[in-house]
């Protein structure tokens, strides 16, 4: 890169010169931390309600069918 802006005007000063990709990282990422953890917690949530909702079932079953309950003991 300091070839080339060398190359077309050799009285410019060049420094600092970085990527694209890396000058962007700092700005972004607290984006893609915000982003991890609301994946995070949005899983861990989507967890907990399934197994939730799985006792709820069984044990409304269980309130249906006492036989069960006393099949099981």
């Amino acid at each position: 890169m300091r070839r080339a802006v060398q190359a077309l005007d050799p009285k410019l000063a060049v420094y600092d010169v970085e990527t694209m990709k890396k000058l962007m990282l700092l700005p972004i990422f607290p984006a893609h931390a915000a982003g991890l953890m609301l994946g995070v917690f949005g899983g861990l949530g989507l967890l907990l309600a399934s197994m939730g909702f799985t006792s709820y079932i069984r044990n409304e079953e269980d309130a249906q069918n006492p036989a069960l309950i006393n099949a099981s003991s």
